[in-house]
């Protein structure tokens, strides 16, 4: 207890640079970053290094992208051990992009399910500027015991869900697009500064304000107004971000907010891009509106910048992905990615027609048809974006896509070819039933893994050697959750992968696999 005490005062000093965010326990206080730096850092969430403090135990996850350990994401504490230990949840790269944000935020909280009672727990957040105090509860799921893929944790000041077609459309391709319809208001600096902690999301935001807070968001709204009054240079991507938040904090001096305090990139071309460009993206409306277009073009030309002078362009890696999956307007030239833009067009095609079906209590046959050429297609892209070579051109070839470029990297991920048969799975069920609802519990768990994985690179047996493989962890509850049998004849089952048949665990019907020549 005593060792824990000390690392929770070590954790604050450290914290206490970076946000003035304080967390209030019924027991203590705790102080949490906000999370400016996972949102407004810039670049992607392709790693994660997490690990579990005073519990006995230390995990970690990592690679050569590692960040400063300094800069830390934000702290959860243990509810089972009555804040005895922490989890400390660690961005190593960092989300472009708000929607998948979310559900980065929302996969990474689903990792640390069992430190979470299932009743919930309440967080409350105190704002350092009002002194208001709000709750944020976080709570799991109560019907399942699978709990690693069946964990949604809320992010807008909701109860966390299962992974239903209602979440699925939430946090999947399917929600609102940032660039027209933003989930969180990012004209407001305020708001980006505060990050209100996992919640109170646009639609929250407002109807919880004081009328003092409404009328500061309303003089922080007015910042564009504030440049052209100073006479000030709208900021470009070019301007080192020190400079930038100088600039920012001038035009703010008169506002209630609080100053910007971002930190300045360490020399790397790519950092200070992406930084920029996340400034670009996340406050656009705020006080970079008039640039337009201009900032679109910007943003291709730091790409290249980044993918030209930094690092060989080496096709697609779990960056790529990312960043296309998020933004593909912006980089699918940059990344040669006639074949890209196809495997992410048929990515959140087939995820949309699948998604469709979830809802319908009977299928005719051109509903089922259309069930299987989307499983069959969104199979097979999966391997071409997780996979070996050798599968991946064979995969293609089969569907007439374009062969993937000699220097591409690929990846060896073997869940990936388990969710490919989870996804093929639904088709002979589907014939047969005539309905999707009926098995909705694992079919839209498979569907929203398949969201989630596509989202984030997990590197297998990395630092946890065989006592601890995410991946093979992941593929494990996936088998246990569609599969009853699998508990009791995982061998056998096996067996059966590699004869290329899938049985089903509802009707007992033994199928053939799809590898994506069922496609027409």
């Amino acid at each position: 207890m005593q060792e824990t005490d000390a690392g929770l005062e070590l954790l604050k000093d450290d914290v206490n640079e970076i946000s003035s965010w304080v967390v209030k326990d019924i027991e203590k206080d705790i102080i949490i970053p906000e999370l400016e730096h996972y949102f407004a850092t810039g670049g992607l969430l392709s790693h994660l290094e997490y690990k579990v403090i005073g519990d006995g135990f230390t995990h970690t996850r990592f690679d050569d992208t590692t960040i400063p350990n300094e800069q830390v994401g934000f702290y959860l504490l243990d509810p089972r051990k009555k804040y005895n230990s922490i989890l400390q949840v660690r961005p190593i790269a960092f989300s472009y992009n708000v929607k998948e944000s979310r559900a980065l935020l929302s996969l990474i909280l689903g990792h640390v399910e069992k430190q979470l009672p299932r009743d919930g727990v309440t967080l409350k957040v105190q704002d350092p500027i009002t002194g208001d105090i709000r709750g944020v509860k976080l709570t799991g799921f109560k019907g399942s015991d699978v709990a690693f893929e069946n964990m949604m944790y809320s992010v807008d000041g909701t109860s966390a869900t299962h992974g239903c077609s209602q979440c699925f459309g939430r946090f999947g391709p399917n929600a609102p697009d940032q660039n027209t319809e933003p989930v969180f208001d990012p004209a407001s600096l305020r708001t980006l500064k505060k990050m209100r902690i996992l919640g109170e999301i646009n639609q929250h935001y407002y109807a919880n304000m004081t009328g003092a807070e409404l009328k500061a968001q309303k003089d922080v709204d007015r910042l564009p107004e504030l440049f052209e009054a100073s006479g000030m240079e709208i900021p470009n991507w070019n301007r080192k971000p020190s400079t930038l938040c100088t600039e920012i904090n001038i035009a703010c001096k008169n506002q209630r907010g609080p100053p910007l305090t971002l930190t300045e990139p360490e020399n790397s071309v790519m950092e200070s891009c992406h930084w920029f460009l996340n400034i670009n993206r996340g406050w656009r409306c705020c006080y970079l509106q008039k640039l337009g277009e201009q900032v679109d073009q910007d943003i291709k030309l730091a790409d290249e910048a980044y993918l030209g002078s930094k690092r060989p362009l080496k096709g697609w890696d779990a960056t790529a992905s990312v960043k296309l999956l998020a933004n593909p307007k912006h980089t699918s030239d940059l990344l040669s990615g006639h074949f890209l833009q196809k495997q992410v067009a048929v990515v959140n095609d087939s995820l949309a027609v699948l998604g469709a079906f979830m809802l319908k209590k009977e299928l005719d046959d051109a509903d089922v048809n259309a069930f299987e050429r989307a499983a069959g297609l969104l199979g097979v892209t999966w391997y071409a974006f997780f996979s070996t070579k050798e599968r991946c051109e064979d995969a293609c070839r089969e569907l007439g896509l374009p062969v993937p470029p000699p220097e591409a990297a690929f990846l060896s991920f073997h869940p990936g070819s388990y969710e490919h048969h989870t996804i093929a799975h639904a088709v002979p069920f589907v014939r047969k039933h005539k309905s999707f609802i009926k098995y909705s519990s694992w079919g839209c768990e498979a569907l929203n893994n398949v969201w989630k994985t596509l989202l984030l690179e997990y590197t297998t047996n990395s630092g946890g050697g065989k006592e601890f493989d995410p991946g093979y962890e992941a593929m494990l509850r996936m088998l246990r959750m569609t599969n009853p049998l699998f508990r009791k004849h995982s061998e056998r089952f096996a067996e059966e992968r590699r004869r290329r048949v899938y049985k089903c665990g509802k009707c007992q019907m033994v199928v053939p696999a799809l590898t994506g020549h069922v496609v027409g």
